[in-house]
């Protein structure tokens, strides 16, 4: 896992706050409807309280 930069104190940190699963819901192949399950990771900033997600 590589660090990730804050957009507001422009500091880099590679500790995860935690992990978020979202489910979109994609088009029809074949008479299926296709979901899919995107992973994101949840950054929280010490130095400026800052969070933000970097999907994976």
């Amino acid at each position: 896992m590589k660090k990730q930069t804050c957009s507001i104190c422009k500091k880099r940190m590679k500790r995860v706050h935690n992990y978020r699963i979202q489910l979109i819901q994609g088009l029809i192949i074949s008479n299926k409807l296709v979901k899919i399950s995107l992973r994101k990771r949840r950054y929280l900033y010490a130095h400026c309280h800052h969070v933000f997600y970097f999907c994976i």
